[in-house]
């Protein structure tokens, strides 16, 4: 009987982590991509004008 207190708590406890690790994880690579080309054009547009490779 002391078990059955004891499973949910540790159930919950473990589906609050992947829980929270997935949401961050599916919102990351979401807008990672877009994010990251903006920030590469962005960080190379900048780039190329101060090293012109011409």
């Amino acid at each position: 009987m002391s078990a059955q207190p004891e499973h949910p708590d540790a159930a919950d406890a473990l589906d609050s982590d992947p829980l929270d690790r997935i949401e961050p994880e599916a919102e990351g690579p979401a807008d990672g991509p877009e994010d990251v080309e903006r920030a590469w054009e962005e960080s190379a547009g900048p780039a190329d004008d101060q090293a012109p490779s011409g």
